[in-house]
This record gives structure tokens, sequence and C-alpha cells, in this order.
């Protein structure tokens, strides 16, 4: 028998043994010790004082069962795959694409989506690269939150290389979710800047890469990482195969400000954030003061990298180098205000977002 049917015959014969129980005890008042009690829908056995249950002890309403009458939550049982059409118009479309199960409640919308707005733009995409074979293939990564699904799509043509697309959606309603809503953080423009990054670390084999959208690149979520994934040739001429960018969670910090942390500054508002405040703690710098010297001092592993000045809108870098600054620091109630713009200076991979009651999130990705 089929693993599904084997799982529906135990709900169903579990549903039929705990309506046979409250049935049987509403009907019959017994003292507890004669049956078995039920709360939140689980048996639960006699109660060893001898005392009969009330009513609303022994009796749940379907609503409160647990989980295993539930087909709303996501199991894996619920994926299964089909072929894909054989043939498009000279094209040979092969392999297995991923099709959701019926009892997760938002299958059709999911199988919708995999459908027109997946396969169909692979497909639609081989055919403009005058592919002559489609080959597809998926893979699965679970979590308890977030379900990926990532649908590889290996194209024959002059050059062969591989399309890459995903679909990622909420294990509890399946909703479908951007690479933000799946990290629970405004992660794409420092997903960007650490992309940026990489392609001037490597300008040799990334030299043909131009601006990339990332919302809409395909991506997958475990426990400890963001996966973006790009097409062949889509970073650089050189590379037919997927390409990935990784982001560590443990290695994006995050530093909330609010309204009463910072201060605006000049006639328009550049906000002045607490030098101290901001890189201290979570991003392990540290800030030494130099009374002989009027200067605040930033220090990485014992080593100082930077020395700032009130009132001087320029500051050093490593002894040597002088950059200018959007304003000069200034100092308030002791201590040291910096313009927001200095940590983009500062924090290559740092990026920071202002909600609408004017609270301030820097994600610094730190390694």
């Amino acid at each position: 028998m089929p693993q599904k049917n084997k799982f529906n015959l135990l709900k169903t014969l579990i549903r039929g043994l705990v309506a046979l129980i409250v049935v049987f005890s509403l009907a019959t008042p017994m003292s507890v010790s004669a049956f078995i009690s039920i709360r939140n829908g689980y048996p639960i056995g006699p109660r060893e004082d001898g005392l009969e249950i009330p009513m609303a002890e022994y009796f749940m309403p379907p609503l409160l069962m647990p989980a295993i009458y539930d087909s709303n939550d996501w199991d894996s049982d619920m994926l299964s795959e089909r072929s894909p059409t054989r043939r498009r118009e000279g094209l040979d479309i092969r392999g297995l694409i991923p099709e959701i199960d019926e009892e997760f409640n938002a299958a059709e919308t999911i199988n919708h989506h995999i459908s027109e707005y997946v396969v169909e733009a692979l497909i639609s995409e081989a055919r403009r690269l005058r592919a002559r074979t489609i080959t597809f293939g998926y893979e699965y990564h679970p979590t308890n939150d977030v379900i990926s699904i990532v649908i590889y799509a290996n194209v024959v043509t002059t050059l062969p290389h591989t399309l890459v697309r995903s679909v990622n959606f909420s294990a509890s309603d399946g909703t479908l979710l951007s690479m933000d809503d799946a990290t629970g953080m405004n992660v794409t423009p420092l997903a960007g800047r650490i992309l940026a990054e990489k392609i001037r670390s490597n300008p040799e084999r990334y030299y043909a890469a131009l601006s990339i959208p990332l919302a809409s690149q395909a991506f997958f979520v475990t426990d400890d990482r963001l996966v973006i994934l790009f097409d062949g040739f889509r970073l650089s001429t050189r590379v037919g195969d997927v390409e990935t960018l990784e982001l560590i969670f443990q290695n994006i910090n995050t530093v909330i400000l609010t309204t009463e942390d910072y201060r605006p500054n000049g006639p328009y508002g550049l906000k002045m954030i607490p030098l101290r405040a901001m890189l201290e703690g979570q991003l392990g710098y540290n800030i030494r003061w130099c009374d002989e010297y009027n200067y605040a001092a930033v220090y990485r592993n014992s080593t100082r990298i930077i020395k700032l000045r009130p009132n001087d809108n320029e500051y050093i870098v490593l002894d040597t180098q002088r950059r200018s600054l959007e304003s000069a620091p200034l100092i308030f109630n002791g201590s040291m205000y910096v313009p927001i713009t200095f940590f983009d200076q500062i924090l290559p991979l740092t990026t920071y977002t202002v909600d609408s009651e004017g609270n301030i999130t820097f994600l610094a990705y730190l390694t």
C-alpha cells in the first residue's frame, strides 16, 4: 500500500476511535476508571483519583484536534513529481518537475505557480536560446517555517548551460515568499553588497557581470543560510554552471536604533548616529577616547583603523589616508555622533533601512 494511503487510513482509524470514545462517554455516565479521557485531542488514560470526568474534560471540539488530523501543515509526503509536456515545437522536453499533493491547503496555488511561472518561463527561455533539448530536475529544502523547491533546467544549445528558478512558501499556510519574507530580514540589499564585493574580488572570472536585480533570483533557505542561485552565464560568459551566493545567518549582525538613539542634524535632517552604540557590542569594534589629542579611535581586533575628531569633517584610516565625511562629528551628552553615511564607508557589507516610525535597522555582514 502506498505510504500516503497508509497515512490516510491511520487518520481515519484514529478519528473513528475518538468518535466511539466520545459517544460512549456521553451515553454512559460511569466513573473515570472505566474509560479513557480525551484531552487536547489525545487519549491520556483514566485519572487516578477515581473521580468522574466533567464532560468538558473528555469532549474536545474538532477544531482543537492535534496536527495529525490537519492536512494544512506541510509534510514531506505531500511532495511528488510528474513529467512535463514531452515536446514543444521542436524542443524535446525531458526530466521531472515537482508537484504538491492536493492535501496541502495551498497546493492549487503553488502548482499553478510552478507550471505557469516557472516551467513555462524556462521553456520559453530555452526556445529563445534555440535549444534542442531541455531537461528538468529539482531539489527540495525544507525547514520548520519555509519550504524551498529549486527547479533546474539543463538546456542543450551551442554552449550547454543550466537555468534555475525557485518556489519558496510558508510551511504553515502555503503563502509564497520573497527572499526578505523567507529570511525575516531586509536581506536583498545586503546580498547585493556581498555580490558586488564577490565580483570586485575576482574580476577575471566575473568581468561580464552587470547589475543584477537580486529580488528576482532563485534562492533557497536552510536552517543556517540563504543561498542565492544564478543561471549559467548570468554572472560571466565564462561560467556555464549555476553560480551560488551564500549568506550565513550567524554572520548577519543586526543593530536597531530608535528615534531616541540618534539625532537629526542640519536643514536636511541628516541622521547622526552614536558611534559607540553602533560599532560596539554585536559588531565587535572597540571605541577609545584620547583626551590628549581629542579624538576617538575605532579598533578592530586590537588594531586601530580609524581616528575621528569632533567638528572635523575628515577622518583618518590606518593613520595614513584622509577621507571626507558628509558632516563633522559632534559631541552630545558625552557621546560622539557621526553621519549615517560614515558606516557605508567603513563597513562595506552593511545596509540600513528606516521604517515609517523613523527607527533604523542596520544589517552588517561580518566574517
